[in-house]
């Protein structure tokens, strides 16, 4: 699904995700939303969730597994 400008629907929630969590809406510690609360919250289906879930997280759990 592709919307606002061309830009993939996972990649614009990806955004938004990373945004939320470098601007403090999620402070250090705190509990992220579910894979399911996402998909309800953004009316996305779980692929595109899932998608997220890789492009947010994974560069940060490749550097802690690395250590």
């Amino acid at each position: 699904m592709v919307e606002n400008g061309g830009k993939p629907k996972y990649l614009q929630l990806a955004d938004e995700l990373r945004r939320k969590i470098v601007s403090g809406s999620f402070p250090v510690g705190a509990t992220l939303p579910s894979a399911s609360e996402l998909t309800e919250l953004w009316d996305a289906s779980s692929v595109e969730v899932r998608a997220v879930d890789g492009l947010v997280f994974s560069p940060y759990t490749a550097q802690t597994n690395a250590a």
